[in-house]
Order: structure tokens, then C-alpha cells, then sequence
């Protein structure tokens, strides 16, 4: 996280901590303890300027990567900020790796009644999902599980249109994907919305007046930029969120099949290595 808050001090860059590093923030100081990641916002234009920026000087910046949706392989409707001395691997039928990461959320600000929005939203979300389908690889073990988990009968044909229209044309429904989101952003106004993430839920609307110029907050022995109005954004997302969840609810959400903080590895020889573990 610093260096990512040093790149964007850098190159004048603004970002707003959300999600459950906003909560951190107020309520702990720093990292709630069982959280694993930081979480952030970059309106449209601050988020497509990293990305070019990050593309052109990434050379200057050896110990870290930029991996988005696009990038071949990659299954996440956003942007992560990565440490490249590390590997992770999350999910087995997406044998994509990364390293320990900053997530980078688009918030876009539209206009429209909610309907209006999430009619928009919903069809964008859709056709992500295929895409990101297509980025599955399958093998004997995953088309098992996928038919004990749906039953033959709905199970067999979800797989045979992931495997025979999702993976060969992810390419035709991720150009699909950047027309639809191309066309959503015409619709400018003064509602925050993350596009792709989730299908929309009113309460993850956002006023834009909320996302002025940011404040910064204490962070461990740092500090953060939060929306101007973090509370409002915070009260909203998650209601009472001084108040700690129950200890049964304390744990990280993130997939962890394979983790070393210490080296990256190639996909190949983790796979490798992974074999010879279960053999």
C-alpha cells in the first residue's frame, strides 16, 4: 500500500479507501486483523490514467505489477496493485497468479432512476460473467464437482457452454463487454456506481458529493485518503459499522489455494510442484 499511495503522490493520482479498509481506517486504525487485502476506489479517469501511467513506467517500478480484466487469464471485474516477490493463487480453475495486492475499484458516476441503472448495469454485469467464465480451465476433478454441485441434468449443460461458447469466443464477449460499458458511460451524472462488480443493490449507489476531495485518516503508521464524507458512504454499505461482528464472522473471504509470501512462482512449476505434493 505505500508503494501504491507513493505512485499516486507521484503522479498526482487521487484514490479513496473503501470497503473494509474504510472500516479499518475508523474503527482500528489500520488493517481490521482479520482482513488480508486493501481495498480502494479511482473514479473513471484517475483509474484509466494509472493504468496508462502504470503500462509506460512499470520498468521504474520492478517489485510490482498491474493486472486487470482484459489480461489474458485474469477472472476479476477490477484491478489489483501487486507485490511481484510474491504468489498468489486463489482458485484452481483460474490458473492465474498474482501477488499480494492492493484491489483498484472504477467508480463511475451516472444518472438515472435506480431501475434505470441497474437495468444498464445488470447486462454489463452479465456478459462479465461470461467472460470470465471463459477464463476457467477445466479438468476431471473441477467437472465433478461442477456436476455434484448442479446435478446432471443442469450441471452437464452449464459446463458444455462454459467449455464450447464461453472459453473459445471470451474474446468476441469481452469486445461486447467494452461497447456496453463504453455506451454506460455516456450516461454521466452524480450517482457512484462500481460496474461489473456485483449486480446492483441500491444501497451501493453513492452520492457523488460524498467522493469530493479526499481526507486523510490515520492507517497503521501511515495514513489514507478516504472519501470526504466516509461516514455517510460507510453507513450506508454496512450500517453500524463501529460495532465489531460476531467472532463466528471474523475471517478473510479471500480464495487461498496457494500462497508464498516469500517468491513468485510460475504457473507451471506450482503446478508441477503441487502434483508432486499429492503424489
Amino acid at each position: 500500500m505505500k508503494a501504491f499511495i507513493s505512485f499516486c503522490k507521484e503522479h498526482q493520482i487521487t484514490y479513496y479507501a473503501c470497503g473494509g479498509t474504510a472500516i479499518g481506517a475508523v474503527r482500528h486504525r489500520g488493517m481490521i486483523p482479520w482482513d488480508d487485502d486493501i481495498d480502494v476506489y479511482m473514479d473513471r479517469a484517475n483509474y484509466n490514467r494509472f493504468i496508462s501511467l502504470w503500462t509506460s513506467l512499470q520498468s521504474k517500478y520492478p517489485d510490482y505489477e498491474v493486472v486487470c480484466l482484459g489480461d489474458d487469464g485474469y477472472y476479476l471485474p477490477l484491478t489489483k496493485f501487486a507485490d511481484k516477490r510474491t504468489t498468489v493463487w486463489e482458485t484452481p480453475e483460474y490458473p492465474f497468479i498474482f501477488g499480494v495486492y492492493v484491489d483498484i475499484f472504477p467508480l463511475d458516476f451516472t444518472s438515472g432512476s435506480f431501475q434505470e441503472i441497474a437495468t444498464r448495469a445488470d447486462l454489463y454485469r452479465r456478459t462479465i460473467q461470461l467472460y470470465i467464465l471463459g477464463q476457467e480451465h477445466y479438468n476431471w476433478r473441477l467437472f465433478k464437482d461442477r456436476l455434484a454441485q448442479h446435478g446432471i441434468l443442469r450441471g452437464l449443460p452449464k459446463v458444455l457452454y462454459h467449455m464450447c461458447y464461453c472459453r473459445p469466443f471470451r474474446r468476441s464477449i469481452w469486445a461486447r463487454a467494452e461497447r456496453q460499458l463504453k455506451e454506460m458511460l455516456s450516461f454521466s451524472g452524480d450517482k457512484g456506481i462500481c460496474y461489473g462488480i456485483e449486480y446492483t443493490r441500491e444501497h451501493e449507489i453513492f452520492p457523488k458529493d460524498w467522493f469530493a476531495e479526499p481526507v486523510e485518516l490515520p492507517f497503521e503508521d501511515f495514513s489514507i485518503s478516504m472519501p470526504r464524507d466516509y461516514h455517510a458512504y460507510l453507513s450506508q454499505q454496512y450500517g453500524d459499522y463501529m460495532k465489531l461482528p460476531p467472532e463466528s464472522q471474523r475471517y478473510s473471504v479471500h480464495g487461498r489455494y496457494f500462497i508464498d509470501l516469500d517468491r513468485r512462482w510460475e504457473i507451471d512449476e506450482l503446478r508441477r510442484h503441487l502434483e508432486n505434493k499429492r503424489s
